[in-house]
């Protein structure tokens, strides 16, 4: 979902909604550069419930991608 409007306290999706930033930004952000990171952390997130729903493994978190022959 699209960013609209981003503030030091508060940004507003394209559906209207408006969340809280909390703590607030340190400093102005644009809705673009906003967008960047609540992408990322969205794919973060969904990628660690990902692994944990995969079999409630908590080795897996953090492995992906990683060589794990020891």
């Amino acid at each position: 979902m699209k960013v609209v409007r981003v503030t030091k306290t508060e940004f507003e999706m394209e559906n209207g909604k408006v969340y809280p930033i909390d703590p607030p930004l340190s400093q102005e952000m644009s809705v673009e550069e906003f967008q960047r990171h609540r992408d990322a952390t969205a794919e973060i997130v969904r990628r660690v419930k990902d692994a944990l729903r995969h079999d409630g493994s908590d080795q897996e978190v953090g492995q992906a991608g990683e060589d794990q022959g020891d």
